[in-house]
C-alpha cells in the first residue's frame, strides 16, 4: 500500500486484506502523520520582582505534542499547556514557568523537550543562564 502526498487528516488505522481463491489474509496498522513544527523557540526573561520566566513555544505542528521545561536536567514546574488549532488543522502550542532568580544555580542549563505521543518524534532546544554575581 501506498499513500501518495500524505496529509496530515490521513492518520489512523489501515488495513490491507488480500484474497485467493484458497484463504484471505489481513493485516492492519496505525500510521500517525506528523507535520513539524515551523517554528520551535526557548527564551527566559528577567523580571523585575526577582524571578525569571521561562518560555518555550512551537507553531504549525500535529498532532498535538507535549512541553516539558527542565533545568539542570530535573523537570521544572510549569503551567499547563496551552494550545491553539488552527483552520489548517495545526497546533500553535506553548508553556511557562518562573524561577526565583536567587534559586537558580549559575550557569543553569535551560531545556525545552518536544514530544509526540506515541512516536519517536522528539525535538530538544538548549541556551544557558549565567547570573550575575
Amino acid at each position: 500500500m501506498a499513500i501518495i502526498k500524505p496529509l496530515a487528516n490521513f492518520t489512523g488505522e489501515y488495513m490491507c486484506i488480500v484474497q485467493t481463491y484458497a484463504s484471505i489474509d489481513r493485516k492492519s496498522a496505525k500510521l500517525k502523520i506528523i507535520v513539524r513544527e515551523s517554528k520551535f523557540d526557548l527564551s527566559y526573561y528577567l523580571n523585575g520582582d526577582g524571578y525569571i520566566t521561562v518560555d518555550c513555544h512551537a507553531r504549525d505542528i500535529s498532532p498535538l505534542p507535549e512541553l516539558q521545561i527542565r533545568i539542570n536536567y530535573e523537570l521544572f514546574e510549569t503551567e499547563n499547556l496551552k494550545s491553539v488549532q488552527g483552520e489548517n488543522g495545526l497546533y500553535n502550542v506553548s508553556i511557562s514557568g518562573r524561577i526565583r532568580k536567587d534559586q537558580l544555580e549559575s550557569p543553569a542549563m535551560i531545556e525545552c523537550l518536544l514530544s509526540i505521543p506515541e512516536t519517536n518524534y522528539n525535538k530538544r532546544r538548549s541556551t544557558t543562564y549565567y547570573g550575575k554575581s
